[in-house]
């Protein structure tokens, strides 16, 4: 079963949109394992300092994050998902 992680910055605080979402769960629960991270707002600049590095909660987002150079390996879970290089140029 394919997973699906959302990724959500900040809560959603209209009722509908809280609606909306729990319906598209449930509804792509049925064929997806679908989880939803609402990790706490960070704002760091594009090039943050040592500081500003030290206060960003890293263990709450390390398994969002790509690790290693693993192209090939990339490329074959694309394959897998039914994502296709389909004109050849490298991307999908």
């Amino acid at each position: 079963m394919l997973k699906i992680k959302i990724i959500a910055m900040g809560k959603l605080t209209e009722s509908y949109a809280k609606d909306a979402a729990a319906e598209f769960v449930k509804r792509m629960g049925k064929s997806y394992q679908v989880s939803v991270i609402e990790p706490k707002p960070e704002n760091l600049p594009m090039n943050p300092t040592d500081g500003e590095q030290a206060m960003y909660d890293h263990d709450a987002v390390a398994d969002l994050q790509w690790v290693g150079k693993d192209i090939e390996g990339a490329k074959a879970l694309l394959d897998e998902a039914g994502i296709v290089d389909s004109d050849g140029d490298g991307y999908r």
